[in-house]
């Protein structure tokens, strides 16, 4: 009896777990509970009446469930990381190749080389200088903003355009 008294304040208030900062990470936490539940239940076959067990393993079955659904909403609910934008070398020789192009359209084509690459905002500005027209800047912006990791803060690329007509049409593009 005393182990369904235990089993039960275990299960009473799971937030509990989670309170202090000394407590394991709530995962690591629900991984516990669900390890103690299945001690529980090998415990409760052992040193038991059958009716109480049957009671018991009935309590755990729902104790269990609970665990999961609790752990699985953890794992749901678990940021998750932010991309990693080229490293500073990466992004310095990639600007030396777009350099390297003599004319826009080249420069534009180096830019569809980055493929799946992701930038900056501010490393998209330092793109758009190295064009020479407005109309290239326009088309490599709307280039540029799926390849952003911070793309809230796509006003800093559009710094790169001259005039404020290139800006709007630009956004006219990216959300239409």
């Amino acid at each position: 009896m005393r182990l369904l008294i235990v089993a039960f304040a275990l299960f009473a208030s799971p937030a509990s777990l989670f309170a202090q900062d000394t407590r394991p990470a709530p995962a690591a936490a629900m991984e516990r509970l669900l390890a103690d539940i299945r001690e529980a239940r090998e415990a409760a076959k052992v040193s038991m009446d059958p009716r109480t067990r049957e009671r018991l393993d009935l309590l755990l079955s729902r104790a269990e469930l609970s665990a999961r659904d609790v752990q699985q909403a953890i794992t749901q609910a678990a940021p998750t990381p932010r991309p990693a934008s080229i490293s500073a070398d990466e992004f310095a020789r990639f600007l030396a190749a777009l350099s390297a192009n003599k004319f826009d359209d080249n420069r534009l084509t180096t830019i569809k080389t980055l493929g799946r690459a992701r930038i900056t905002a501010a490393q998209g500005k330092q793109i758009l200088k190295k064009f020479n027209f407005d109309k290239s800047r326009e088309e490599a912006a709307v280039m540029l903003h799926p390849m952003l990791i911070d793309p809230h803060l796509f006003s800093v690329v559009l710094e790169g355009l001259a005039f404020e007509s290139s800006r709007t049409a630009v956004m006219k593009r990216i959300a239409p």
